[in-house]
């Protein structure tokens, strides 16, 4: 498989861990290098992770505007903000939520396959395996680029948001 293009966020901030990193609280942290002016970007960027990991919006802090330790993605820029951190971070947790399930079928001697994930909890045919993203994130190497191999979340099923956001304008749309 082809690696898609990356958004320019990703290709200046390629590792893993500079936006995203699971904490002690079982919270997972979210960085974006924008800052809300008023565009919701901040909640905008958390729905977008929660989406593409299973978790609740409440279990989601966003990180906003601090390149120590989180992306440099230059300038705020109304609706471009969702565009490019948004679909940074729709990428990045995708992955991420790849890798976990990897990692979690290993430590069940399943099928990747047999697994979903909700609030944040890897099932097994449906039933509780004990494993979530916290029992396994030590086990993840993030200081890893971001491949763009791990396809997000299909759009269908009552998704917080939708990929129209993410998707790129054909000539007849520009």
């Amino acid at each position: 498989m082809t690696a898609p293009a990356l958004p320019t966020s990703l290709l200046d901030n390629p590792r893993l861990d500079r936006w995203i990193h699971f904490q002690p609280d079982r919270t997972v942290r979210i960085a974006t290098g924008k800052v809300e002016i008023g565009q919701g970007v901040v909640t905008a960027i958390g729905q977008i992770a929660a989406d593409e990991l299973d978790v609740p919006l409440d279990r989601i802090a966003v990180l906003s505007g601090d390149t120590t330790h989180g992306p440099d993605e230059l300038y705020t820029t109304s609706s471009l903000s969702i565009e490019m951190s948004g679909g940074s971070v729709r990428l990045v947790c995708a992955e991420v939520r790849a890798k976990a399930l990897e990692r979690a079928a290993l430590r069940l001697n399943c099928s990747r396959d047999d697994l979903t994930v909700a609030d944040g909890q890897f099932l097994q045919n449906g039933a509780a395996t004990g494993q979530d993203y916290w029992t396994v994130a030590a086990e993840i190497d993030l200081s890893q680029a971001v491949t763009g191999t791990s396809p997000p979340k299909p759009a269908a099923g009552g998704r917080m948001i939708a990929s129209i956001v993410f998707e790129p304008l054909s000539e007849n749309d520009a």
